[in-house]
């Protein structure tokens, strides 16, 4: 059974979403910012407080949409063998995401719960990890 392009979009955003809460949390770490050596000093090695995303929800989100995102969604769907081309269809499954992930209490921990139930098909998995992992190392959007 395959693996449906909505299964796949919510899966770049998932992951999209943890690599921006992750940077975010190291601009904030003050272990970070003084270079310190102990661990202990920096925050951004801890889980963040269940309610992190939700007080950051719109700035995180909104670094979510660089000007490639739909060419970088629709570059790993031809990837995993599925074709979009369909702009609409894309912020539309993008929007839906997005709101079912600003209606839970916890946002880290579903996040995480998305994650791990989505990357359980191993076929998709290298294709999406190596498109995000292509996505990161670009130059940031101004």
């Amino acid at each position: 059974m395959g693996v449906s392009a909505f299964k796949i979009i919510k899966t770049m955003i998932v992951l999209l979403l943890q690599y921006i809460v992750d940077n975010k949390l190291k601009d904030e770490c003050e272990g970070c910012a003084t270079d310190h050596p102990s661990q202990l000093q920096h925050s951004c090695l801890f889980e963040p407080s269940s309610y992190y995303f939700d007080s950051r929800f719109d700035e995180l989100t909104r670094k979510l949409f660089k000007p490639d995102f739909q060419t970088i969604i629709d570059f790993t769907l031809g990837r995993c063998g599925l074709m979009s081309n369909n702009i609409l269809r894309i912020q539309g499954t993008t929007g839906a995401i997005l709101h079912e992930l600003r209606e839970e209490p916890n946002t880290v921990a579903k996040l995480q719960e998305i994650r791990e139930k989505l990357l359980q098909d191993k076929t998709y998995k290298k294709a999406i990890y190596d498109t995000v992992d292509l996505r990161q190392s670009s130059p940031p959007a101004l």
